[in-house]
């Protein structure tokens, strides 16, 4: 049977047993590190961790030390495009893995620097509403969906330093 005809949208719900599980794991610090060592090496060598993550919004704590520095003295783009990129992307997991046999993928970023970054950074993700319609529409559709999501970084002062607009393409894996 095709996965897709099983699937009950209402169980869409942040918390599923399963999302739950994986929350719960993604908020554990050192299955965190152990995830990002495993799968993401460059996030476990910057030392992303996982601030935050609710129905609403995911945050990203991006530290600054010396691997995310520039010759500058300031957090380098890199490092905060992959803090961005992750508060983004655990939105679109959620519901990817709650769903099953969905791909995804960044199809195109955009980037905005506002004010130097001298400090600790938290990337704010608040469109995971916004992720899981995007999957939902995807599996409803059968077709590949397509969504701009939103990232801020920012300083220990509150200070809006960065902003991140990922494109994040979501399709039903055939077979």
């Amino acid at each position: 049977m095709y996965y897709l005809e099983v699937m009950n949208h209402a169980s869409f719900d942040f918390d599923s047993p399963g999302t739950k599980k994986l929350v719960n794991r993604l908020r554990n610090p050192l299955l965190f590190k152990l995830y990002c060592l495993n799968k993401l090496p460059m996030a476990w060598f910057a030392g992303l961790a996982v601030e935050g993550i609710s129905p609403e919004e995911i945050k990203i704590k991006l530290p600054y030390r010396w691997s995310t520095k520039n010759p500058f003295r300031s957090v380098y783009f890199a490092a905060q495009t992959a803090a961005a990129e992750m508060s983004t992307g655990l939105a679109v997991l959620l519901p990817v893995q709650h769903a099953g046999n969905i791909s995804m993928l960044v199809t195109n970023t955009e980037a905005n620097f506002m004010r130097k970054a001298t400090s600790d950074l938290v990337f704010v993700c608040t469109e995971v509403p916004k992720a899981w319609k995007l999957v939902e529409k995807a599996i409803d559709t059968n077709a590949g969906q397509k969504a701009l999501l939103r990232s801020e970084g920012i300083d220990k002062e509150g200070n809006v330093v960065s902003e991140f607009f990922f494109e994040w393409s979501v399709k039903v894996k055939s077979g």
